[in-house]
């Protein structure tokens, strides 16, 4: 299916929100969004629309529309959420992968070995949310996909901006992908726990808005 201009700038806008490029709690302007991405004012309006369901942007009817900001409390509940759902795709999901699954993920892992700066830590992110995703998938509970879609957006935020150190995010990474290769879901497991225990130590850091 061809995706429209407003389905473009809507991926353009999230990417690069969850990327940082536009920096949590920054104000965002229709103009400005629409000269940055060389367009007029009414897709980047209905991406601002989209992306506000989504969490990303805020934009009541009083103030100014901004970034919306990474805080503390609202971290720990897409946490508390993820980690909920990420189990249950773990125990059902991993015995279910095929070949090219795991393929995909042997693919992954040696774009990960080249991902070595802190400008990369984008891929890693991506990488390990990819990772994931497979799991959801072949639980094939539409439901648990459709959830996770929904925490997905400030699930990457926190991996791209959050500043765990590289060589940890890569070492979860490679224990991770080795455990969806053998198809280990007890390794799985405790691997994706302790992920998600360091990165819940690193959101207790984060400001209270």
């Amino acid at each position: 299916m061809k995706r429209t201009l407003r389905d473009q700038i809507i991926d353009q806008i999230r990417a690069d929100i969850i990327a940082g490029r536009l920096r949590p709690g920054e104000i965002i302007r229709d103009q400005d969004l629409a000269r940055r991405y060389a367009t007029s004012g009414s897709p980047v309006r209905e991406a601002i629309i989209l992306l506000a369901g989504e969490g990303l942007v805020e934009m009541p009817s009083v103030r100014v529309k901004r970034v919306t900001p990474i805080d503390k409390q609202m971290s720990r509940h897409f946490l508390e959420v993820t980690r909920v759902l990420s189990r249950h795709a773990i125990s059902v999901g991993l015995p279910r992968l095929t070949k090219d699954d795991v393929a995909s993920i042997e693919k992954n892992q040696k774009a990960r070995e080249a991902a070595r700066t802190p400008e990369e830590r984008e891929l890693l992110g991506r990488l390990l949310w990819s990772g994931m995703d497979l799991l959801f998938v072949r639980t094939a509970n539409p439901v648990l996909q459709k959830m996770r879609t929904d925490v997905s957006p400030w699930m990457l935020r926190l991996l791209m901006l959050i500043p765990m150190e590289l060589e940890v995010q890569h070492r979860h990474l490679c224990d991770l992908e080795e455990a969806l290769r053998s198809q280990d879901v007890a390794r799985a497991l405790r691997v994706y726990e302790d992920f998600a225990d360091e990165y819940g130590r690193h959101i207790e850091k984060l400001p209270d808005y």
